[in-house]
């Protein structure tokens, strides 16, 4: 009974938790069972759509060739005059109830003679002998289905039949009397997919497409324009880079000897509006969730007013200044001093994979008669070495235990930095490898610990400098963490002034280096087509502002950029 009175605090948190949590599934399992079933059924009810304007494309088609093999049995055919392409079709809508818009003949040389729409003008006069719509029709006597052909940015179907000379109704096929031509018409699959496809489309956002499926070639898209090059057997994966996911349905069907497919498609983001039924449903379970959450930073307030709260735990520490026997000295004299200077009071961060900037950039601080100390991942020891810093304490950031002067937590850290800056009139504090700290907490922990720092430089003549490896964060994590720090790079190009010629040779050392090529005197003399001196000139500029290192290899010297050279180009 008193173990369970101890730890009431902690019993409430487990079963608030575990309450919490099964809110928490309950609202993402609902939500994904609502989800699967939304998709499913418009993939369902999509199919259905598909396949229904497939059929009415195939059915329209054949019902024009049916209505011109009706047209051609009867003998008034041969006398109707269509001539003046006026559109007026009434005398074949006596004879025949259909489909038919547009009517063209020709005689039997295969001359276009005659149009009833002003549309197919142009047809008019031209000869068609030699087309697979006029001869195969006049060699086999049977009615002739083209397979879809383009005419300009237009795809069209041909439906042809032939015509005999006859004064009396023959029931089809007619070929007792005299060869007369053909008659024809052409239809427009833009006019189909607008009458059998669009009107089943059920949001703006959804298209259609329509290929062979023997060539895969697109025929009929309403896809972007830039999309028009895209074939059926890359169609699904361009869809998902350009419109993300998406419900795609497809069904076939003929057009004269050949099989076609037309695809369907709603972009998952168009379906956004069928979720809106069950909003009231989730807000009701999220209320669920922040009432319990409420409870949960009421006991977590509980807990902290107790005593255990971060704060009361640094005022009642250990000074880890003493502990660790740190003392605030000012360096006399040290081996490096960077090109890039920065204003006091501020966070800055120093983008770069090696960290050599940054500690050049720590130890010019130095050489200022700023109090240093660095929080550091690589051997002090090393360090103190390279720089020859005899003053300046440097604290392990590491978690072996055999180390002694070392922090391992971010409590430590901001203990560490606040008690060093406190006791220092001008301090610069260096972290090394940020993304180490990241690594071992969240970023979100550190982010809020430079959040701090901030705060604590605003009554402090201090510096903080914190170097990171760009490329271990993710994109949003390096705007958030650009966004509370300022940038020693941006300061230094804005001063920085290239000539020309300079700004060319900096972006093709910058080129070369991107390749893992190292660049030499020579090389830069060949590429620009200079002088050697002139060379020598150009390079000793460069150098001197920062922006590339000369090294000696043997008995050549080789040029890289620096980071600073790189953030310029």
């Amino acid at each position: 009974m008193n173990l369970i009175q101890r730890n009431t605090i902690f019993i409430l948190l487990f079963v608030s938790a575990l309450l919490l949590g099964a809110v928490i599934i309950m609202n993402m399992w609902s939500l994904y069972e609502f989800e699967n079933t939304v998709s499913d059924e418009w993939n369902h009810n999509q199919q259905i759509k598909t396949d229904f304007a497939a059929s009415k494309i195939a059915e329209h088609i054949l019902q024009v060739r049916n209505e011109l093999v009706s047209l051609s049995t009867f003998p008034t055919i041969i006398d109707l005059n269509i001539n003046e392409c006026s559109g007026d079709l009434s005398i074949i809508h006596e004879n025949i109830e259909g489909v038919l818009n547009t009517l063209l003949r020709t005689n039997a040389q295969g001359d276009v003679t005659e149009c009833s729409s002003p549309r197919f003008s142009s047809y008019v006069g031209l000869n068609v002998k030699n087309t697979d719509y006029f001869s195969i029709p006049n060699q086999t006597t049977q009615p002739y289905i083209s397979s879809p052909v383009q005419n300009h940015d237009r795809s069209q179907v041909i439906v042809s039949t032939p015509l005999f000379k006859t004064t009396t109704y023959i029931p089809y096929p007619n070929v007792l009397g005299e060869f007369k031509g053909i008659i024809f018409t052409i239809i427009e699959l833009g006019d189909l997919y607008y009458r059998y496809a669009h009107p089943l489309l059920d949001t703006q956002e959804s298209y259609a497409f329509i290929a062979s499926k023997r060539t895969n070639a697109s025929i009929f898209s309403t896809l972007n324009t830039s999309l028009k090059n895209v074939s059926a057997s890359t169609l699904e994966q361009t869809v998902l880079q350009t419109y993300g996911e998406s419900i795609i349905t497809r069904s076939g069907f003929i057009i004269g000897n050949e099989t076609f497919l037309i695809f369907f498609i709603t972009p998952q983001r168009a379906l956004s509006g069928n979720f809106e039924a069950i909003r009231t449903q989730h807000t009701l379970s999220l209320g669920i969730v922040v009432l319990f959450a409420g409870v949960l930073g009421a006991l977590i307030v509980y807990v902290y007013r107790s005593g255990k709260t971060s704060e009361h735990t640094l005022a009642q520490a250990k000074d880890l200044l003493s502990t660790m026997g740190i003392t605030i000295e000012k360096e006399r004299k040290t081996f490096s001093n960077s090109k890039i200077t920065i204003q006091k009071k501020g966070v800055y961060l120093v983008e770069e994979e090696t960290q050599h900037e940054a500690f050049e950039l720590f130890i010019s601080m130095l050489n200022k008669g700023y109090a240093g100390l660095g929080i550091v991942r690589t051997n002090p020891n090393t360090i103190q070495k390279k720089y020859g810093l005899k003053k300046t304490p440097l604290v392990w950031l590491t978690s072996d235990q055999q180390v002694e002067n070392r922090v391992s937590t971010l409590d430590e850290l901001k203990q560490l930095i606040h008690e060093f800056i406190k006791k220092s009139e001008k301090s610069v504090i260096f972290i090394e490898r940020l993304e180490y700290l990241i690594a071992h907490n969240s970023f979100t922990d550190v982010l809020k610990m430079v959040y701090t720092l901030n705060d604590v430089l605003t009554a402090r003549d201090a510096i903080i400098i914190l170097s990171v490896n760009p490329d271990s964060l993710h994109q949003e994590e390096r705007k958030s963490l650009e966004a509370e720090t300022k940038s020693v790079y941006g300061h230094a190009s804005e001063k920085i002034k290239l000539k020309a010629d300079e700004l060319a040779i900096l972006e093709y050392i910058n080129a070369q280096n991107t390749r893992n090529k190292s660049v030499t005197y020579n090389e830069i003399t060949r590429a620009f087509k200079i002088t050697k001196p002139t060379t020598r000139t150009k390079i000793r500029a460069l150098e001197q502002k920062g922006l590339i290192k000369v090294q000696p290899l043997g008995r050549t010297k080789t040029i890289t950029i620096t980071p600073l050279g790189r953030k310029l180009v």
